[in-house]
């Protein structure tokens, strides 16, 4: 996304250093401890149900002196934590492990404030779209 010149990943700007990191975990097909770049992965709900087909931008925002990018695709929200302070050890489950296991947090999105926000806008929009 970092790379990406199309405007839907403005948000996403790495730096040197990170991108050439990544790079290399990349092409050398290393497993990162979650305390260097961490991936959390969930699964919202509305009304009970996935929404599959929606796609939102990555937005960016900063915690405990982390950048955080956000990204629904496909319905599934994906964060991406990057840098090396301190991560709030409660979402510690939720971390992509190094044997490849991955817990899957299922939450509804309007208790996500990034989402919540796109569905209120959305909703919004659908209303005037029904104004005759």
């Amino acid at each position: 996304m970092s790379l990406s010149k199309h405007k839907f990943f403005n948000e996403v700007s790495l730096g040197e250093k990170h991108t050439e990191r990544i790079r290399q975990i990349i092409l050398n097909r290393e497993f990162t401890l979650s305390d260097e770049y961490t991936i959390q992965f969930c699964a919202p709900l509305l009304d009970g149900k996935q929404f599959g087909d929606l796609i939102l931008p990555p937005d960016y925002t900063r915690n405990k002196g982390n950048r955080i990018y956000r990204c629904l695709i496909s319905g599934f929200l994906f964060t991406f934590i990057i840098g090396s302070a301190d991560h709030n050890k409660e979402f510690e489950l939720l971390y992509l492990k190094e044997d490849g296991s991955w817990h899957i947090l299922k939450s509804d999105a309007m208790d996500i404030p990034f989402l919540k926000h796109y569905m209120l806008e959305l909703g919004q929009a659908h209303r005037q779209r029904q104004k005759p």
